[in-house]
């Protein structure tokens, strides 16, 4: 489970007045999500459970996207496109994007995986409403495919027809957001998303990220992320080399190319998805690579290299500390060891309530653990979060602080709110820093403010 994951399991099992408030307040992504993931924790709260109900939709985006290759790059075994790293990984993550996999997925194979008009339309409607359901920046990429529909039409009479229908769809869409753009609700929220703009806005930086780490798998071994992506990238270049003369390829790749375009443009006005986003691009890009084995010479060797990189990436993946997003996974066993030795009558404070309960699951401390109200986060205005800190601080001589680095900026004022609060009550001592990143290097290359260590723990004298 990584912190996205989490949040959605908390968000799904808060009570019911805060999940409200949250849904409400989430202006980043539709409330759909949320409320089955809701229905599905009613019956079950677990993260497995939401997992497995991410199962059936990306299951159903590798069938569909296997017929698409297929029949468009002739690959014969499309399947193992799905043991990309990225797709393997966050295929089915308690997050969605599953459903938006699903959702492009039904698009393309009424584009490129079926001569049955009705079919095809039906996909392409499911797929549609899906999408916009699951995620805002699909109307991005809704243009995209239909004016590939409307370019592969030849009667007018079905262009003028499709146009109208999808002018509907985008229209209540827009429609959508603009109540919610001009809503009390947003008011609130419009300060911190004008400061998320314009810090992030224009960032060719996350470009930059998004493609390079993503055709490697976004799992590297410590120190050779750079040559690693250098390596697999002429595989991709020999791959579209070998592809496009062919006719029912070209049309093909000049769409995955506009697909593409469209996350790129997502990144660089600074909603920064990253590449777990974008599963059906990686899917087919994959695909792309194992259509080319059977070719002689430099583009088969090229793709060879380039699919060694993402089986090398997979079983980094696999280790969940190797990839770029997996440091963020696993504990580290050896942040367990200084608290062992702590004695029961101090207070470990973590305001992070993921890492409290990594540290209640993994370590079983003897003290006592408090954390900070998460529900401010997640849209219950007016909650103190601090509160259960504050009222447990008294009766306790000696304070462990339990902070983890990160780049949300709620979490990391919380924890600011935190060391500001035992500051003004407590002295602080030694600290010690632990769980080296050990992709830190290349974050900060990539304009990303992380520190060499994920967790510091200090201790403080409360007496």
């Amino acid at each position: 489970m990584y912190d996205d994951e989490w949040f959605s399991l908390s968000l799904a099992t808060l009570p019911a007045t805060s999940l409200r408030a949250s849904l409400i307040n989430d202006f980043l992504h539709p409330p759909w999500v949320g409320l089955f993931d809701r229905a599905v924790a009613s019956i079950t709260p677990s993260l497995r459970a939401l997992a497995l109900a991410r199962l059936l939709p990306s299951l159903g985006a590798v069938w569909l996207l296997g017929l698409v290759a297929r029949r468009r790059l002739g690959v014969r075994w499309p399947v193992l496109a799905a043991f990309q790293p990225i797709v393997f990984f966050y295929a089915v993550s308690a997050r969605w994007y599953p459903f938006l996999f699903l959702a492009q997925a039904l698009r393309a194979w009424a584009l490129w995986g079926t001569h049955r008009a009705r079919r095809a339309r039906l996909a392409f409607s499911l797929g549609a409403v899906l999408g916009l359901l699951s995620c805002y920046a699909d109307l991005v990429f809704l243009p995209i495919d239909a004016a590939a529909w409307i370019a592969r039409r030849r009667s007018v009479r079905k262009k003028v027809a499709f146009s109208t229908a999808l002018t509907f769809v985008g229209a209540l869409a827009l429609l959508g957001i603009a109540l919610l753009w001009f809503s009390p609700v947003l008011a609130r929220q419009l300060p911190a998303l004008k400061k998320s703009l314009l810090r992030h806005r224009l960032s060719p930086g996350g470009d930059a990220e998004w493609l390079a780490t993503g055709l490697a798998g976004q799992s590297f071994f410590p120190g050779y992320v750079l040559p690693t992506i250098a390596l697999s990238l002429p595989g991709y270049a020999w791959s579209v080399v070998a592809l496009l003369p062919k006719l029912r390829c070209r049309r093909f790749l000049i769409w995955l190319a506009a697909a593409m375009a469209g996350w790129l443009l997502v990144e660089l006005v600074g909603t920064s998805t990253q590449p777990r986003s974008s599963l059906l691009v990686w899917f087919l890009l994959a695909s792309a690579l194992l259509a080319v084995l059977s070719k002689p010479g430099k583009p088969r060797f090229a793709a060879a290299l380039s699919l060694g990189i993402l089986g090398l990436g997979l079983a980094a993946t696999i280790s969940l500390r190797l990839s770029l997003k997996g440091d963020l996974n696993v504990l580290p066993q050896e942040v367990c060891g200084p608290i062992a030795g702590m004695n029961a009558d101090a207070l470990l404070v973590v305001p992070y309530p993921r890492t409290a309960d990594d540290l209640l699951t993994r370590c079983r401390p003897r003290p006592p653990i408090v954390s900070a109200d998460w529900t401010a986060h997640v849209g219950a205005t007016g909650a103190d979060e601090l509160a259960p800190i504050r009222s447990a601080l008294p009766g306790h001589a000696h304070v462990t602080l339990v902070t983890v680095a990160g780049e949300r900026e709620g979490m990391t004022q919380t924890m600011e709110a935190a060391t500001e609060l035992l500051a003004a009550k407590c002295r602080p001592e030694k600290a010690l820093s632990l769980g080296r990143d050990l992709h830190a290097d290349f974050k900060r290359r990539m304009g990303r403010s992380v520190p060499d260590y994920r967790y510091e723990l200090r201790n403080w004298d409360c007496r």
